[in-house]
């Protein structure tokens, strides 16, 4: 499974971003590598687990980056092979805050409006 991360109309990479945003090395090293590891499985090996699930009513699949803390990316399904990653944050206590949905939607908008 490729994963894309999302580009603004300008270039900005903003999911390089909130992933550079991670302010122990250690930890952002360790959200990179498990990024690495998921892009080796196949999308049937993701959907069999519980790393990666489909948010109901929407276009979006959240994927379960397990670090302690818990990270997240709000990703798209281009198709079997390739994931949009639209958002990647550190995940709360409880279900994803729907301010973290409404960045992910507003830039799976923009991604198709572009494409």
């Amino acid at each position: 499974m490729l994963f894309q991360f999302y580009e603004t109309s300008e270039g900005k990479d903003l999911v390089y971003q909130e992933l550079m945003s991670i302010k122990q090395e250690k930890l952002r090293e360790l959200v990179k590598k498990k990024l690495a590891y998921y892009e080796e499985k196949e999308f049937n090996q993701f959907t069999r687990g519980r790393d990666l699930e489909k948010i109901k009513r929407t276009d979006l699949w959240e994927l379960k980056i397990r670090t302690s803390p818990p990270h997240r990316a709000l990703c798209f399904l281009i198709d079997l092979s390739q994931m949009l990653v639209l958002h990647l944050f550190q995940k709360g206590d409880g279900p994803i805050d729907g301010s973290d949905i409404d960045i992910a939607m507003y830039r799976l908008k923009d991604y198709k409006i572009r494409k």
